[in-house]
């Protein structure tokens, strides 16, 4: 050992002829290379995990509502989206596309205290979004 290393005792209580001293040791220097270390594998793994647990979560999504997904551009009606994706049948439109994205949590109203207002209009959640990027990623592989 060094006496560069070594450090002064700290006396903390005499009584008598009895006392009690405190040495300090200096800190270990692979102390801040395992922080480092551990916060880069702990990066990776969560991003790993993450993308394992999500493509196990997503749930099975109806070919109609990515049609809906991948047209639906910031804040539309339900007009727009219907021309947008070719279909004329308002019912099938409700329960095929919108109802289902609203209900897998990929679309949401505009105005969700009144769902029949004539302003209303409908956008992407982050789920949606998410679930976008997530399809784009695959289909560039």
């Amino acid at each position: 050992m060094k006496n560069e290393d070594m450090t002064e005792a700290e006396l903390l209580r005499q009584s008598g002829n009895q006392f009690t001293a405190a040495l300090w040791r200096p800190k270990p220097e692979w102390k801040g290379i395992t922080d480092q270390v551990t916060g880069e594998v702990t990066g990776q793994v969560t991003d790993q995990v993450t993308d394992q647990v999500t493509d196990q979560v997503t749930p099975e999504v109806t070919p109609e509502v990515v049609r809906m997904l991948r047209v639906l551009e910031n804040e539309m009606s339900r007009e727009q989206i219907m021309t947008r994706l070719g279909l004329k049948d308002e019912k099938h439109f409700r329960v095929q596309y919108q109802q289902a994205g609203i209900a897998f949590g990929f679309i949401e109203m505009t105005i969700p205290d009144k769902p029949r207002s004539r302003l209303q209009k409908y956008r992407l959640t982050e789920a949606g979004r998410r679930l976008l990027r997530q399809m784009l990623g695959d289909s560039q592989r």
